[in-house]
């Protein structure tokens, strides 16, 4: 009996970073926490909030790092 041909699994596509919290890892904000808030061209980002307060700043996706999504409960230490 022949064995069925094994399916290619095609790249999903990447997920979005809107409205995701980002760690800035160069330039002068380096190690801070911003939230995207909007999507400038495919490889820029405008983000701000959290740990930039007012401040609203434009970022190439190479820049920063996105935070993990997690369902988990924090455990107490």
């Amino acid at each position: 009996m022949p064995l069925p041909k094994a399916q290619v699994d095609l790249p999903s596509p990447p997920a979005s970073l809107l409205g995701r919290c980002v760690y800035i890892k160069r330039g002068p904000y380096q190690g801070r926490k911003a939230k995207v808030l909007r999507q400038v061209n495919p490889d820029s980002y405008q983000i701000g909030g959290e740990d930039l307060g007012e401040h609203l700043i434009m970022v190439k996706r190479d820049q920063i790092i996105a935070g993990r999504r997690s369902n988990r409960k924090k455990r107490a230490k």
